[in-house]
Parts: C-alpha cells; structure tokens; sequence
C-alpha cells in the first residue's frame, strides 16, 4: 500500500506542495505542515501538520483554529497513480475542512522499487 511508501521509513525524502486554490497559494511539504496563503490581504493559515496516512489518503491536523467550527482546521490529500507528480484540485467539502487530490508517478524506481509495487 502507499502506507509503505509515505510510512516512517519512507522511501522518498519529503518533497514540497504548491498549488493553488480560489483566491489562495497552498505551500508546504508532504511530510510537514501545510499553510493557505490569501493572495489578496497576504494572511496566512496553517491547514495542518502531516499526521498519519491511512491507505491512499495523508492526512494532516491541528492546523490555525477555525472559530466558525470552533475546531482546528485540517486536511487530507488523497494520492493517485498518474503520468506527473502533482498537486491537482483544492476543495472545502466542509468548512476548514480542506482536501486535496494529488498524483505522483508510478513507474519510477525508488531504492530498487517501482512505485506500482508499493500503491
């Protein structure tokens, strides 16, 4: 499973995530934190800090606290198999709720295997 792939011994160092998202620049690392930047005002937030992965899904907490849900904000990215490491669509299903669906490439060889052998 890609548990194998993102889990302690991990077989990538930890890479960086940029994308975007309405009127915000999403930045951080896959095994750090994630911040939300407001292109408009430059306030900044931070989504959460790399907890555990589950499956195909990593998931990151205790984030800026969030008054309206009077909860921490939080986010999961979702990872797939595809043709370009990327980090695609930023949505909010629910507020400060925030996921992500992200690719990385699977057929590259990583430490003698290929990522089709560890998803």
């Amino acid at each position: 499973p890609i548990l194998d792939f993102f889990g302690p011994d991990t077989l990538i160092p930890d890479s960086p995530i940029s994308t975007s998202f309405r009127h915000y620049k999403i930045n951080g690392t896959i095994k750090g934190s994630i911040i939300q930047t407001d292109i408009r005002t430059s306030e900044k937030y931070d989504l959460g800090t790399f907890s555990h992965m589950t499956g195909n899904t990593s998931t990151y907490e205790h984030g800026t606290f969030c008054s309206p849900i009077m909860d921490y904000r939080s986010t999961e990215i979702i990872w797939r198999c595809g043709e370009k490491n990327h980090f695609g669509t930023v949505t909010e299903p629910s507020t400060c709720k925030y996921l992500i669906h992200a690719e990385l490439v699977c057929c590259e060889e990583i430490a003698g295997k290929f990522f089709w052998d560890i998803l």
